[in-house]
C-alpha cells in the first residue's frame, strides 16, 4: 500500500495531462494514438506543450477554403 501511495502523485497528473490533451488531439486533428505520449511520466509535460501548438484543423480547413476562394 505504501509503494501506490508514492506513485500517486504521478498516477494523478498522468490522467489529469490525459483528460486535457485527448480533447485536443481530436480538435487538431491529430492520431489518437498520440494518447500513449501522454501516457509517459515527464514526456507527457512537453507532449502536451507540443499538442497545444499545432493549429486547430477548422482554422487550417477555413485557411484552404479561403485560400480557394482567392485563386491561390
Amino acid at each position: 500500500m505504501e509503494t501506490f501511495a508514492s506513485f500517486l502523485p504521478i498516477i494523478l497528473l498522468t490522467v489529469i495531462f490525459v483528460a486535457f490533451g485527448w480533447p485536443m488531439l481530436r480538435r487538431k486533428g491529430l492520431a489518437n494514438t498520440y494518447v500513449v505520449l501522454l501516457l509517459i511520466p515527464v514526456v507527457n509535460y512537453f507532449s502536451l506543450i507540443w499538442i497545444a501548438s499545432k493549429p486547430d484543423k477548422a482554422i487550417l480547413d477555413e485557411l484552404a477554403a479561403l485560400r480557394a476562394k482567392l485563386g491561390g
